[in-house]
């Protein structure tokens, strides 16, 4: 008996790039992966930094670079737009996105409501046809940035799964993990998306952040409820998938 082929709906997820804290060369692993996977929908997040407008200490040699970072970051997103001319791309809203309203809102509240400053057309979101929202939910998978932060990896999956009620993906920790429940109302897993951005550049840690570069994706069946969570990780700038290397 021949065995039927599935067809998949791929939702795949690229999280914490963090330019100009970004790894280019592991952005460019994640753009090949990307390709090889072929998804129905990306889910991006928290890719500019927006150093400037931290509320930390500073490097002021990098306090005015803002407008260099922008036009990094829209060069990326027209790039993945490029490669994916027809996928749905979906940001969803992250806490270093907001740091640009509060800014606004504290340091000057009278330019918050100038169009030229809208978050959408800064990013070029609206010209690229990529959706900013919240969050987003594909068949009962709640994907997310998250806001929970444990030690270890893994952990805050769980977090995040015992707060949510549901399975569902975030980033917001830099690290790769997942977390299986088992109820009498069915299976659920949570999923850490890991990040895209350079450990090495994390000036405000002292020692070895804890973090792993890498994307994570859904498979879902098509046709019902069905899905398959997986993590690949870039491991030195590196990834093995489907028996070839990346990178």
């Amino acid at each position: 008996m021949s065995k039927k082929k599935l067809e998949l709906i791929t939702v795949a997820r690229a999280c914490d790039w963090h330019i100009p804290y970004h790894d280019p060369v592991v952005i460019e692993v994640a753009f090949k992966l990307l390709k090889v996977l072929k998804p129905s929908i990306i889910v991006i997040d928290e890719v500019i930094d927006w150093y400037s407008l931290s509320r930390f200490d500073k490097d002021p040699e990098r306090i005015l670079d803002l407008q260099k970072n922008l036009d990094t970051t829209v060069a990326y997103l027209t790039r993945l737009r490029k490669l994916f001319p027809k996928t749905r791309i979906i940001m969803v809203e992250s806490n270093h996105d907001k740091r640009l309203k509060k800014y606004l809102w504290t340091n000057a509240s009278a330019l918050s409501v100038l169009r030229c400053l809208d978050f959408n057309d800064l990013m070029g979101l609206n010209k690229l046809k990529i959706e900013y929202k919240k969050f987003f939910i594909y068949k009962k998978v709640l994907f997310k940035h998250g806001s929970i932060v444990r030690q270890h990896s893994g952990y805050t999956a769980r977090a995040e799964m015992m707060k949510e009620g549901t399975s569902g993906s975030s980033g917001h920790t830099h690290r790769l993990g997942s977390h299986y429940k088992t109820l009498r109302g069915g299976k659920y897993v949570w999923v850490e998306g890991g990040c895209l951005c350079d450990p090495k550049q994390a000036e405000y840690i002292d020692g070895t952040a804890n973090w792993q570069q890498g994307i994570t994706c859904f498979d879902f069946v098509k046709g019902t409820d069905r899905f398959y969570p997986l993590v690949i990780p870039i491991i030195d700038k590196k990834a093995l998938f489907s028996k070839r290397i990346y990178g």
